[in-house]
């Protein structure tokens, strides 16, 4: 089952040019539903996630930041600074249709702002590096 949400991560993220985009991910993968970027200047992002029902604030943001390392290497930087972070798990009620039941649902929201560095910049000894990030995530 794993292999089936990176295959459809990688898949869906790899197609995916520059600028302000909002990409639908498969609701039944236990993936969060909605992964938006926005380019706020040449070397940075807003990466943020609304996430599916039951899908870990954990995975969410891992999600985000294997968005944010392929955005990285996209734009041929090196390097990237998450330099504002939140997560947060939405509870929701929801209705357990003819029962007449309810449960409670988790739902992650989260966003981080990062800002892209390449490997000569003095703050890059504190940044992330991208193709170490990239190959970690995928690899899980």
């Amino acid at each position: 089952m794993r292999i089936w949400w990176v295959l459809a991560l990688c898949t869906v993220v790899s197609g995916c040019a520059t600028g302000n985009q909002k990409i639908a991910l498969p609701s039944g993968l236990g993936l969060p539903s909605g992964l938006e970027n926005a380019r706020l200047g040449p070397d940075s992002y807003r990466i943020s996630v609304q996430g599916y029902a039951y899908a870990s604030s954990d995975r969410a943001e891992q999600i985000m930041l294997l968005r944010a390392s392929e955005l990285t290497l996209q734009n041929g930087f090196d390097k990237f600074l998450v330099e504002q972070r939140e997560v947060k798990t939405y509870q929701q009620l929801a209705s357990g249709g003819a029962s007449m039941s309810y449960t409670t649902q988790s739902r992650p929201n989260a966003f981080m702002i990062i800002r892209m560095l390449k490997s000569d910049d003095p703050r890059a000894k504190t940044a992330l590096d991208a193709a170490t990030v990239d190959a970690e995530l995928r690899s899980r």
